[in-house]
């Protein structure tokens, strides 16, 4: 079987759905599968893409993935995708996503609260749905390096708007707490703002200096305004890390997990010190071990070899 996967070129972003497309990718092909990416939203060559049996595609909600749709359904080609759906009809009009709806064979959901999203705008056919949670490399439970950043609160992610930092970092500073965010900067003013309550900016870093910044928080916190299913509350589960997580997250079933509110200091503060006086959160830690890429490639085979 040869699959065909979709999103944005890779060098204009980095962010957690591209490493669950890469992840996959590598799992499917470990099956046997013939995996090729393609990140060119606007063009594929007819001849090109008939060449595939199956167009897998991600981030339903995007512009880039409405042109996708058009070609595959234009050359016939059986359509799945992973939806990792924002809740918006700022890019495409929700009319418009019930057309895309309509023509494509299989979606796959990171959660039920995912779904439920998606659910307020469009009518999805119930034999058409399946949930996949992501899954996690072994690499992530290794022993961590020696701590040489003293006690800490960490945030990995984009640094914007939308993901809470800057109210963390007051949380943290109201604390006497050190903050530290590993991750791109995405909007300049926020880092600053950031920087000027005592917050030290990591930058992107390598699987094993995060591992280690994992490892030896106090907390990781995400307070972000909306998440779906974040790789980062699954890398630092790997090492028992206690987790403070935004109550606009789609995830609801982790173990041991604090809730905050987006953009409320108070709020996160709270958690922040609910979560620091906790121990290792072992359960979230074994339950993680048993969500493997293996096991999401084998679930996505078997919906590939189903429609």
């Amino acid at each position: 079987m040869r699959v065909l996967m979709q999103n944005r070129p890779k060098e204009l972003w980095t962010g957690g759905d591209m490493i669950q497309l890469e992840k996959t990718q590598e799992a499917l092909d470990l099956l046997g599968l013939d995996v090729s990416f393609n990140g060119q939203p606007l063009f594929t060559p007819a001849l090109y893409l008939q060449t595939f049996d199956i167009v897998h595609l991600w981030n339903f909600s995007m512009e880039w993935t409405r042109y996708q749709v058009w070609a595959a359904t234009k050359h016939k080609r059986k359509i799945v995708c992973s939806m990792i759906y924002h809740e918006t009809d700022k890019f495409i009009s929700y009319d418009e996503q019930q057309i895309m709806i309509d023509a494509c064979h299989a979606f796959i959901f990171l959660s039920q609260g995912e779904l439920e999203r998606a659910k307020r705008h469009l009518q999805i056919p119930e034999d058409k749905i399946h949930i996949v949670e992501n899954g996690i490399d072994a690499s992530w439970f290794n022993k961590p390096d020696k701590n040489k950043h003293g006690d800490y609160v960490l945030t990995v992610g984009r640094i914007e708007d939308a993901k809470g930092q800057l109210a963390t970092s007051k949380a943290c500073k109201n604390l006497g707490i050190q903050y530290i965010c590993a991750g791109q900067i995405m909007d300049e003013k926020i880092a600053k703002s950031i920087q000027d309550n005592g917050g030290i900016l990591f930058g992107n870093a390598s699987p094993d200096d995060l591992r280690t910044l994992y490892a030896h928080a106090q907390c990781v916190v995400l307070a972000s305004m909306h998440e779906i299913f974040p790789l980062c509350v699954m890398e630092a589960g790997s090492q028992g890390t206690n987790i403070v997580l935004t109550k606009g997250s789609e995830w609801k079933d982790i173990p041991g997990v604090e809730l905050c509110t987006f953009n409320n200091v108070a709020s996160i503060q709270k958690a922040i010190e609910k979560s620091i006086l906790k121990p290792k959160n072992k359960a979230f830690q074994k339950k993680l071990k048993e969500m493997t890429w293996e096991s999401v490639a084998k679930r996505i085979n078997n919906i590939y070899n189903n429609i």
